[in-house]
């Protein structure tokens, strides 16, 4: 039967059938297929209604080009329509068709997905459908070959839609030079009203006079209590001598990032010269921690370090211990020229913990090694971090380190690896 039409009507989509078996894009990673129908070599397909294709995850560094072919299986004895997954390149090609003595397949659309694409757009797919190489219409023998229709259309949309781009922007840079009087006057209005809307919807960051947003010298008053009344922002803070849970004995002025009543950061730098930082979890700050970064006339100071009348005369070498650290919970060494877990206590107390982890769990709370008593601090030490997914994405991410000595997973830890690179001083260990 199939040898018989064969010969009188050509492969292809039927027009006005449903929606033509157009292809149009999905949510996420997905395509539909509407309704429609075609003829492939003397067999019939029918499309009833929207057909939900899946197209495979983006790559995170190149790019694909795939195609959605209806696909005639003579082996099979069946027509279905597929995803044809193309290679991954910097300029992809969508995968060719199969026609030989085992299948058939008709090109209906590409699908350009980009690298580290999480949706597809309209304008990422091809229509292949009036093209008579890859489908066509179904016709009689005697119908006229669209392929050069459809190649002239291309054409003309492609050079006119060049000639309006160009004729705006000749248009515009004459016309933005002449616009004055009560145009332009109006036009700046709107603007100044749109900024109006604008900055009252943005919180300030410091007063109109440049001073801090948080300033306060009350010895009555609880400095990380009064930081948590003002609520979601960025504050930059002024603290007077003796304010309540200060971190020391100073002034300081600092920046704190607040996300809401149970997750925050502050920084403070006093006038003698110490900086602090602590972290709001779960609603309860976790104390101060005082760290090494002081600089004396713009340079960086370290323990050990001589100075005299504010310049650096000598360095003093700290004899160091250092011991490696095993993975926890299927955390290991990422290797590949990477440092190996570690940490090191120099002699004058300086702890550093570094290196590169991967493959371990990611569950918030799980621990991914553990240091050892001798290097651990008295508080929760909080490190911010950069982690990657198996995607090549990569994640802003955090881990503590606990009294126990514990180091777990914090919020947006991805396993394909971690960095760990954190410090703490003397005045941190137990």
């Amino acid at each position: 039967m199939a040898d018989h039409f064969y010969p009188v009507l050509r492969n292809g989509y039927y027009p006005n059938e449903g929606y033509n078996l157009q292809v149009v894009a999905g949510t996420g990673l997905n395509l539909i297929l509407k309704s429609g129908m075609a003829w492939i070599e003397g067999r019939h397909y029918r499309n009833t209604s929207d057909l939900n294709l899946k197209v495979d995850a983006a790559d995170g560094l190149l790019h694909r080009r795939d195609r959605i072919v209806i696909r005639c299986d003579y082996i099979n004895r069946e027509i279905r329509s597929y995803v044809k997954k193309g290679v991954k390149a910097s300029s992809p090609v969508a995968p060719t068709l199969t026609r030989n003595s085992d299948m058939y397949e008709l090109g209906i659309a590409d699908v350009y997905i980009s690298a580290g694409a999480t949706s597809i757009r309209q304008q990422d797919i091809t229509d292949l459908r009036m093209n008579n190489n890859l489908c066509g219409m179904v016709h009689s023998v005697i119908d006229p070959d669209w392929t050069r229709f459809f190649d002239q259309f291309q054409d003309w949309y492609t050079s006119t839609t060049k000639k309006y781009d160009s004729d705006f922007l000749i248009w515009f840079n004459r016309i933005k030079d002449i616009l004055d009087g009560n145009v332009a006057g109006n036009l700046q209005n709107q603007i100044d009203k749109k900024a109006d809307i604008l900055s009252a919807q943005m919180k300030k960051i410091t007063q109109d006079n440049g001073h801090a947003s948080i300033v306060i010298s009350d010895k009555n008053i609880n400095i990380l209590t009064e930081i948590n009344n003002r609520g979601p922002g960025v504050h930059t803070i002024s603290s007077g001598q003796g304010v309540k849970d200060n971190p020391g004995t100073s002034i300081y002025r600092g920046i704190a990032v607040v996300a809401g009543p149970t997750v925050g950061f502050v920084i403070f730098k006093g006038t003698d010269g110490k900086l602090y930082t602590n972290h709001l979890s779960g609603g309860t700050w976790m104390g101060w921690l005082e760290h090494l970064a002081l600089e004396v006339n713009g340079d960086l100071k370290v323990p050990g370090d001589v100075y005299s009348k504010g310049k650096k005369v000598a360095v003093m070498n700290s004899p160091t211990t250092t011991t490696m650290l095993p993975g926890l919970n299927g955390w290991a060494n990422f290797g590949q020229g990477t440092d190996p877990i570690r940490v090191t206590r120099s002699s004058d107390g300086v702890v550093h913990f570094y290196g590169v982890l991967k493959n371990g769990g990611t569950a918030f709370g799980t621990v991914m090694t553990n240091v050892p008593a001798e290097y651990r601090p008295k508080g929760i030490v909080w490190h911010p971090t950069q982690s990657k997914d198996a995607t090549g994405q990569r994640f802003h991410c955090d881990v503590e380190i606990h009294p126990n000595g514990n180091v777990i997973a914090g919020g947006d830890v991805r396993n394909t690896w971690i960095i760990i690179n954190c410090t703490w001083n003397a005045g941190d260990i137990s």
